[in-house]
């Protein structure tokens, strides 16, 4: 038994430090909505904001969001944010001027996976 002992108490480490960084991902998804908001905002409300490179933007942080949700096992919020990375995508590849449309109600979904993610945990 005491074999198993060594690998059992890496183990507990690991998993701990999984647990960590978990937690500091759940504690950056406030700042995370705070961000999307104000991309949202910059979309229809700053006459002067290039479409193009906030819909880029929102395909950035969704692309991110899809790959770190997974590694925590929340498939919901990374298949929403997949779905954002999608609309994003979509959008910058169709006829101008951007139709922001599909990106903003998939965003909206979204934002509520994030704060229902946060209720949860």
């Amino acid at each position: 038994m005491t074999d198993q002992t060594p690998i059992d108490d890496r183990m507990l480490q690991l998993q701990a430090g999984l647990a960590k960084i978990k937690q500091s991902f759940l504690n950056e998804l406030p700042d995370l909505i705070d961000r999307y908001d104000d991309l949202l905002n910059r979309l229809y409300e700053d006459e002067e904001a290039d479409a193009a490179a906030v819909i880029e933007e929102i395909k950035f942080h969704a692309h991110k969001l899809h790959g770190r949700s997974g590694t925590f096992g929340l498939d919901r919020l990374g298949q929403q944010a997949a779905a954002v990375e999608r609309a994003a995508m979509n959008a910058l590849e169709g006829a101008r001027p951007i139709d922001t449309e599909a990106v903003e109600v998939q965003l909206v979904t979204l934002l509520d996976e994030v704060e229902a993610t946060l209720e949860s945990t």
